[in-house]
């Protein structure tokens, strides 16, 4: 893509979007991914198969921004799922900072969008220094790692509609989640310094990892066990549910009612 991207739309004329192969890389189709510069602004992004940015290297680590994106029906059904995200990123570098402010992300045959890493090499996939601000997500989203978590995330005045997951296998660290409403389901891996405060939770029952169809228990949010955490701050919250909405593990720091109505914690 051009650097900077500004008033643009891109997506592709014809896009096949049924694979008889399972697993998350366009084998037996033409794939169509887009991948963005470090500078996208005021542009619609809509019908190819990924979105991914990557500005920034370990050598020359960028600042990024996207502004005023929408992006939509982005992916492809496989045997196995959906697959493609209307957004997948990290950041190269220990220095770099990306802000993602004003956009939207509707649609992704697998998730909205996911700050993510699968490499057990930590520095190559360095994954800090995101701001989210005043974005819309309808789908799942996922901030952590499997091998190394995210660090210094701030994800602030967002709606989400659908699941969030604040970490994966590796240990988030300094992840702040603040004002925002999440209709549908949350949840907080182990990790430190995370932040989570003056939210609203609107329960769609039942719980469910991000990407899954189904999940194991009517729970509108959950977390790992307190001593997994190092310094945790959950306060303000509010969460509107008609069912068991709760499951902490052991967090008996807070306290939430079963009633139908709201459950302040």
């Amino acid at each position: 893509m051009p650097d900077p991207l500004v008033d643009a739309e891109v997506y592709a004329p014809t896009l096949e979007r049924a694979s008889r192969i399972p697993g998350s890389l366009t084998i037996d189709i033409d794939g169509v991914p887009v991948d963005l510069g470090a500078d996208v602004r005021h542009s619609v992004i809509h019908d190819v198969h990924n979105v991914g940015w990557w500005a920034g290297n370990l050598e020359h680590p960028r600042l990024g921004s996207l502004y005023d994106l929408t992006v939509y029906n982005v992916g492809w059904q496989s045997t196995d799922r959906g697959h493609g995200h209307g957004l997948y990123t990290q950041n190269y570098g220990t220095a770099g900072v990306k802000s993602i402010d004003r956009c939207a992300f509707i649609a992704g045959f697998s998730l909205a969008w996911k700050i993510y890493g699968e490499s057990p090499a930590s520095e190559p996939n360095k994954i800090s220094g995101y701001t989210v601000r005043s974005t819309l997500s309808v789908g799942d989203v996922i901030v952590g790692g499997r091998y190394q978590g995210a660090e210094d995330v701030v994800i602030e005045d967002c709606v989400f509609v659908g699941t969030v997951m604040l970490g994966y296998l590796g240990r988030n660290k300094r992840v702040t989640f603040r004002r925002n409403l999440v209709i549908g389901n949350l949840l907080l891996a182990s990790g430190d310094d995370l932040i989570v405060e003056d939210n609203t939770i609107v329960v769609l029952p039942p719980y469910r990892r991000a990407g899954d169809t189904t999940g194991p228990g009517n729970f509108g949010w959950k977390a790992e066990a307190l001593d997994s955490y190092v310094n945790p701050v959950v306060r303000g919250n509010r969460v509107y549910t008609d069912a068991p909405s709760v499951a902490f593990n052991g967090w008996t720091l807070l306290h939430a009612t079963l009633n139908k109505g709201l459950a302040a914690w």
